[in-house]
């Protein structure tokens, strides 16, 4: 039962994960409010967040900075290498999780996957498969998301795609699939 307060009480989140995916995937451009929401459906679901930066950051920047000298280069060779191993390592820690039955909330953009249906088949299945896998979507007005992005000014979102560039890759792929494939 949920007080006034619309806070889950003690014990309410056993139930509550009976009745929700076992992962829920949290997306959108940067500076959406990814983590926001995840934060808070991790605290309402009683599960695990797994924020991409937060469990990849400090050894991204670590690599980057041995291999590049700036540790913000995150769109640089050395850190398009470095994108496939991040993935693989949130999903790794969320699988260990949902492997021990913990849920877990993961926010992070999957801008590439979002492109492809077969990247995120493939997501889906490292996390227990469709049916244990709900995935939102954030859409934040563009306008929105540069405010975020300015008044944050951090390292990581220098040279970020625009959300209309991002939703332009998105249609692309989209329209692709549907001239060759069924999405």
């Amino acid at each position: 039962m949920r007080r006034d307060s619309g806070e889950l009480q003690p014990g309410e989140g056993r139930s509550l994960a009976r009745l929700t995916p076992a992962a829920v995937i949290v997306t959108g451009p940067p500076a959406a409010g990814k983590t926001t929401l995840a934060t808070a459906l991790a605290r309402a679901l009683h599960y695990a967040i797994m924020d991409l930066d937060t469990v990849t950051g400090p050894l991204t920047r670590a690599a980057l900075r041995l291999s590049t000298g700036d540790e913000t280069a995150i769109d640089s060779p050395a850190g398009s290498t470095l994108r496939a191993a991040r993935y693989e390592t949130l999903l790794d820690v969320a699988a260990a999780n949902l492997d021990v039955g913990v849920g877990v909330v993961i926010a992070t953009p999957f801008t590439a996957e979002r492109s492809s249906p077969e990247d995120f088949a493939w997501v889906r299945r490292r996390l227990r498969g469709d049916d244990h896998v709900a995935i939102v979507y954030i859409d934040t007005p563009e306008q929105i998301v540069r405010g975020r992005l300015a008044s944050r000014n951090a390292p990581r979102d220098r040279g970020e795609k625009s959300v209309a560039d991002q939703v332009a890759q998105v249609l692309e792929a989209l329209e692709r699939n549907s001239r060759g494939a069924s999405c």
